[in-house]
């Protein structure tokens, strides 16, 4: 490694006392220490150094295979587009994510062919494939729509799959202010894949979308999925007022009669039978997607209504922190997608801080954030990045820790880098893959389900606590805690629980709370 020294003074350091190669035809990842001046004034004066790899630091990563793409635009008149066009593999082991092709909004012309070249994961077959579509994605042409899926044609496919048409129809809540004017995203799954992540704008049947009481129905045309097994709904939370209170979606093939839907809630109920003497508590949704309200999640996983949802649920607790450095701190909203052995996130804005700081991505600060979703495996790398927004976007990204109690794992994720246009390699968006993976305290997870009785001043404003007796022992002291308003008269609220070790066979709960007042203690209730 040398420089030419041009300038009068001329000198170089790196940032980082090291130089790090990746291949991402083999997955190497060699790392070569420096330390060291380039400056003919400075140490021994040299401008020209041989450094050699500390094999001990050699890492392996997912191999990256190149691939050739064409895209045949028609000649039909207006054919052509310069708007941001995406584009997104799926085969036998997974999916890509999605890819850009023309970053800098250059046209597809009509009867034009354009040329691109792609990497992806684990493939080196030299296949050919055709996808053909002959359809407009046009919000005023065809069936309206901008996403079109294709299934791929070729001499090494034995079965070309089918095509199908799926109605959504999505059930807003009847509660004051639960509608939203968010952009609304979606993403079934099934047997055979997924549809991917698709903007619901084209309703059939409403003009105001996602009212209080609305029942929005949609159509979406994939590769068949056969049976849908989960529901991925979300909002981007723009706009006044974007907190959305979901009650449920129903899906069913296109075709089918209505008493086909399959729903899939975003509520919790009583059970259907219930004990003599028992409390009788409303059927109420609970489920708000709204940073203010609930946990805070924009984002919820739905299952059937014959299935568990919320204790499938793993939450990864999220701790990014920012370096120390001048300028570090960043004003631009920052998104992180999670990778792991089964399955993937989306890629989430980190919107509601659980430490619940006034400024996020201040230098030196640790920000901490929750994402809720099925189990994805063990976290083997993830995608961090912002939209380079605000008086001050650039930032300094220290590391990522991730937190998984059902896991019993931490990830620990260094980065030590700029995420500038401005700066270093000038990237936004970085992936990262874990340096260490620590075995933590595997936690143990309770939902606890608290119904306020109906009388008079039955509601409380207390912060509230619990213990768990069992034949094992006893959990720690418990807080109850919730974004949203709870512990209203006739009114049931729903809390998920960590505890540190089993206590067996419940016995008996204590419940506890604290007036607020200055100086008081918890009692019993």
């Amino acid at each position: 490694m040398r420089h030419k020294p041009a300038a009068a003074e001329a000198s170089v350091t790196l940032q980082q006392p090291e130089v790090v190669i990746l291949c991402p035809f083999t997955g190497i990842q060699q790392t070569f220490p420096c330390s060291n001046w380039l400056d003919e004034k400075k140490a021994d004066g040299l401008i020209e150094r041989q450094l050699y790899e500390m094999v001990s630091l050699r890492k392996k990563r997912l191999k990256k295979f190149p691939w050739s793409l064409w895209v045949w635009t028609t000649d039909l008149k207006k054919a052509g587009t310069n708007s941001p066009i995406f584009i997104q593999i799926y085969g036998q082991k997974g999916r890509t994510d999605e890819i850009l092709l023309n970053p800098n909004n250059k046209w597809f012309k009509p009867g034009i062919i354009e040329k691109f070249r792609m990497t992806l994961m684990n493939t080196l077959t030299k296949d050919k494939y055709n996808f053909n579509c002959n359809r407009w994605l046009d919000a005023n042409e065809d069936d309206n729509e901008i996403v079109r899926e294709m299934t791929a044609e070729g001499p090494t496919v034995r079965r070309i799959m089918g095509m199908a048409r799926y109605r959504v129809t999505v059930c807003t809540g009847e509660l004051e202010g639960a509608g939203t004017d968010a952009n609304v995203y979606l993403c079934l799954f099934g047997d055979v894949g997924d549809t991917g992540e698709r903007l619901l704008y084209n309703c059939r049947n409403n003009t105001d979308l996602f009212e209080k009481g609305n029942a929005d129905e949609f159509t979406i045309e994939s590769v068949t999925m056969r049976k849908v097994r989960r529901v991925r709904i979300r909002h981007d939370g723009k706009g006044s007022g974007s907190g959305w209170f979901l009650e449920r979606v129903l899906v069913r093939e296109e075709g089918q009669p209505e008493s086909d839907n399959v729903e899939f809630p975003c509520l919790r109920t009583q059970e259907d039978s219930e004990e003599p003497g028992e409390l009788t508590a409303p059927r109420l949704p609970t489920r708000w997607l709204d940073k203010d309200k609930d946990d805070g999640q924009l984002v919820r996983e739905l299952l059937p209504s014959d299935s568990n949802a919320t204790l499938k649920n793993f939450r990864y607790h999220i701790s990014l922190k920012t370096g120390d450095v001048p300028a570090a701190s960043t004003d631009s909203r920052v998104y992180v997608k999670l990778y792991g052995d089964k399955s993937d996130t989306i890629k989430q804005v980190l919107l509601v801080s659980d430490n619940n700081l006034k400024d996020y991505f201040e230098r030196g600060q640790v920000d901490e954030f929750t994402l809720e979703t099925l189990n994805i495996g063990p976290v083997n790398r993830l995608v961090i990045g912002h939209d380079n927004m605000g008086m001050h976007a650039s930032w300094f990204l220290g590391s990522v820790q991730i937190h998984v109690p059902r896991q019993g794992k931490q990830y620990i994720f260094p980065a030590n880098r700029w995420l500038d246009k401005d700066k270093a390699d000038g990237r936004l968006e970085v992936e990262l893959y874990p340096s260490d993976v620590v075995d933590i305290q595997k936690l143990i997870h309770y939902e606890v389900e608290i119904w306020t009785g109906d009388v008079g001043g039955a509601s409380t404003t207390a912060r509230v606590y619990m213990q768990i007796y069992g034949e094992e022992g006893k959990t720690e002291v418990l807080f109850l805690s919730s974004r949203s308003k709870v512990f209203e008269r006739a009114s049931k609220d729903t809390f998920q629980v960590c505890v540190g070790k089993a206590v067996g066979c419940q016995q008996r709960v204590r419940q506890m709370s604290e007036s607020g007042g200055i100086g008081s203690q918890p009692g019993e209730l």
